[in-house]
C-alpha cells in the first residue's frame, strides 16, 4: 500500500524541521496547489537542522528546492569533507541565505560576507542572517560581482517563481534594476578578510567574468566552490586558472565543482 504523501512529507521534514513548522510548511505547499498562494507570499519556519534559528522563505516559488538541496541534498558536502573548519567564507549569490546559514553552522568560529543582487531575494537574505548579523558572524550586502566594477542591471527571471535565476548584464525580459557591480579585490576589502577559507559562487552566468583581469585575489583564497551555467566553466577558463594558481579540483559534482589548494 502507497504511503500518503502527507505522511511521506512529514517523515522527511520532521528531519528538519520541528513538527510545527513542517505541518505549516504543508499547509502552505497544499495552498501553493490549489493556487491559493502566490510567489511573494512567505513563511517562517523553526530549523532544528543544522542549528536552531529561523528562515523565512516563500513556498510557492523554488524556495522549496534550494532548501532541499542545501539541507538535504548537502551539495555542499565536499567542501565541508574538505574543509571541516571554515572560519571565513564569501557568498556570491547568497539569494535568501540558505547556503550562507549551511556554512555557519559547522563551526562556532565561522563568519559569512554574503553578496545578493536581487532586491527581493535579499530582503529575505537579511532576514535570515538577522541573528547573525547581530553577533557580526555575518554581513549582506545588496550587491552583484562584476567585472570591471560599475553600477550593472539585473534582469529578473522571467518566471516568476524562479527567484534564484535572476541575472546581471543579460539582455532578457524581466524587471530590470541598477545595482552595484563589485569587482572581486572591492569585495574582499569589504569583506575585512585576510583570507577566505571558501568563496561559493552561484551567481546564473556572471561565473564567466570570475578570472578576467587582475586574478591576484586567488592568493588569499584556499578554496572555491562554483556551480557553472551553460557553456561558463569552459568561457572562463576555469580549469586552466585553478592549474595555474595551484588549486586541484577534489569534487566535480553535478551541482557543485570544488577547487581547493593542498
Amino acid at each position: 500500500m502507497r504511503t500518503p504523501w502527507s505522511i511521506q512529507f512529514l517523515r522527511k521534514y520532521r528531519q528538519l524541521l520541528p513538527l510545527g513548522s513542517a505541518i505549516k510548511l504543508r499547509s502552505a505547499l497544499i495552498a501553493e496547489r490549489r493556487h491559493s498562494l502566490s510567489f511573494t507570499d512567505r513563511t517562517t519556519l523553526r530549523l532544528k537542522r543544522p542549528f536552531n534559528t529561523t528562515v523565512t522563505l516563500r513556498p510557492a516559488s523554488n524556495d522549496i528546492y534550494t532548501l532541499d538541496e542545501i539541507f538535504f541534498a548537502e551539495v555542499y558536502r565536499p567542501v565541508i569533507d574538505r574543509r571541516p573548519t571554515i572560519r571565513t567564507v564569501i557568498d556570491l549569490g547568497a539569494n535568501i541565505g540558505l547556503a550562507s546559514i549551511y556554512f555557519l553552522a559547522q563551526s562556532p568560529e565561522c563568519r559569512v560576507f554574503s553578496i545578493e543582487p536581487d532586491a527581493r531575494n535579499y530582503a529575505l537574505l537579511e532576514m535570515n542572517l538577522a541573528s547573525h548579523r547581530q553577533s557580526t558572524r555575518a554581513a549582506t550586502v545588496h550587491a552583484a560581482f562584476w567585472e570591471p566594477e560599475g553600477p550593472v542591471s539585473f534582469v529578473a527571471p522571467v518566471e516568476p517563481g524562479h527567484v534564484n535565476q535572476g541575472a546581471v548584464g543579460q539582455e532578457r525580459a524581466g524587471v530590470q534594476e541598477m545595482v552595484p557591480g563589485l569587482s572581486m579585490n572591492t569585495i574582499l576589502q569589504r569583506s575585512g578578510f585576510s583570507s577566505v577559507d571558501l568563496l561559493k559562487v552561484d551567481i546564473e552566468g556572471g561565473e564567466r567574468l570570475l578570472f578576467q583581469g587582475d586574478t591576484g585575489w586567488l592568493a588569499k583564497v584556499k578554496c572555491m566552490a562554483l556551480e557553472f551555467h551553460e557553456d561558463s566553466r569552459t568561457t572562463s577558463r576555469f580549469d586552466e586558472t585553478m592549474k595555474a594558481n595551484d588549486f586541484r579540483i577534489v569534487s566535480d559534482e553535478e551541482h557543485t565543482v570544488v577547487a581547493a589548494r593542498d
